[in-house]
């Protein structure tokens, strides 16, 4: 899998959000979760859709959790092209 690593604090979180509102994404499995003291990780495949063309993706969040709050998260496209081509 080629992973791309995008960083995101909280206004990026937002704008993942607001990119949520312009393709749909539906969360098909959880592959795999991995958690410690001051984060996680979600493995997952998502579905993709937008102006009818839909992609299967594999996806990991990587979460940082400082003072009990969410400070950041990560998100590792494991097929970046299929995901730009979305935005196309």
């Amino acid at each position: 899998h080629q992973r791309q690593h995008h960083r995101a604090q909280n206004p990026a979180i937002t704008a993942m959000a607001k990119a949520s509102e312009v393709a749909s994404r539906e969360l098909l499995s959880v592959d795999d979760v991995q958690l410690s003291d001051d984060g996680g990780a979600l493995v997952v495949t998502e579905r993709l859709s937008r102006d009818g063309t839909t992609v299967e993706v594999g996806r990991t969040f990587q979460y940082l959790v400082r003072d009990g709050e969410l400070t950041e998260c990560r998100l590792l496209e494991h097929d970046r092209p299929a995901v730009e081509r979305m935005w196309r």
